[in-house]
């Protein structure tokens, strides 16, 4: 396709897609059709999860009212990407994963082109500026059933609990206090150690089902629980103009997390749902918000850009 016939505001499903959203996406494809190329040359699966499994198989694309683009992979898979995509990465891209600057953590890798702005308000809010637009890569981890399975969650959330308030300043009270204080007495990369560890303790050992432990809270809800065979085998789907993975066994997943995941929801409920702020600027790097007013006002809450 065309990319100004592309970048045009678009009503889809009802919903007007404006061309600051339509670059943002332009931006995930960028990325996503890098990432593809990586992972065919050298053997890797993935498959669309989430929200964006959902565009891939109601809109051919993306959710009309959503913004990003989420990725699972197989634990095993995941690690070889985080290794060979070292060499392959473009000069304007970065990978963030694990302890980043200003003792900052993701448990997710995240895929950002430096020459755009994709600031999350956590960033933010920890004194981390954060980088450019990004697509989210999810490991699947192999787990088990019952009480074991308890266990590794509660070591999960602890050690997730203290990683991701390392630098915040909240003042907790209770078990949570006592779990941060007492896991910072380590340095922060003694912890993700510890954390990572605990996330892959099943890797190699035969497990029916597959989760995203790195993601404590979704884990507990039992969001990306699935049987390992549901996503083992992927099928190629159009998405916008590239083609995407999804898992073999959408429907399945996808109906354990939504349900009737095909209807439409009310034009009143149509809008990102994230449990965080995105600031987006397709056009302007990153760096140049450093320092910026804009973004103190912004989450703050004392201004409204309306970017998307």
């Amino acid at each position: 396709m065309n990319k100004e016939d592309y970048l045009r505001t678009e009503i889809r499903d009802g919903y007007q897609v404006s061309v600051t959203r339509k670059k943002v996406w332009l931006c995930e494809l960028e990325m996503a059709t890098w990432f593809c190329n990586v992972c065919e040359k050298y053997g890797l699966s993935y498959f669309l999860i989430g929200g964006s499994a959902i565009g891939a198989v109601r809109h051919n694309g993306f959710i009309p009212w959503d913004d990003d683009l989420d990725i699972g992979m197989l634990r095993s898979d995941f690690d070889k990407f985080r290794k060979v995509s070292i060499r392959e990465l473009p000069s304007n891209y970065k990978i963030e994963y694990g302890v980043l600057k200003n003792k900052v953590f993701s448990s997710l890798l995240r895929i950002r082109n430096n020459d755009t702005t994709g600031i999350i308000v956590d960033e933010y809010e920890q004194n981390a500026l954060g980088g450019g637009i990004f697509i989210e890569l999810y490991p699947f981890d192999n787990v088990p059933t019952g009480i074991k399975r308890k266990v590794q969650l509660a070591k999960s959330s602890m050690l997730f609990l203290a990683l991701n308030n390392w630098n915040r300043k909240k003042n907790f009270s209770g078990i949570k206090k006592l779990i941060i204080s007492g896991l910072k007495m380590f340095p922060i990369e003694s912890v993700w150690r510890m954390y990572e560890k605990n996330n892959t303790k099943y890797s190699g050992k035969k497990t029916e089902y597959v989760d995203t432990v790195a993601l404590p809270s979704y884990a507990k809800q039992g969001i990306h629980f699935y049987k390992k065979t549901d996503v083992q085998q992927t099928v190629s789907h159009s998405y916008e103009f590239i083609d995407l993975n999804i898992p073999k066994g959408n429907d399945t997943c996808l109906r354990q997390q939504y349900g009737e995941y095909m209807e439409l929801p009310p034009l009143e409920k149509r809008g990102t749902h994230h449990d965080f702020i995105v600031f987006y600027d397709p056009d302007r790097s990153y760096l140049e918000y450093k320092d910026s007013e804009i973004l103190k006002k912004y989450f703050n809450g004392d201004i409204s850009v309306e970017l998307l």
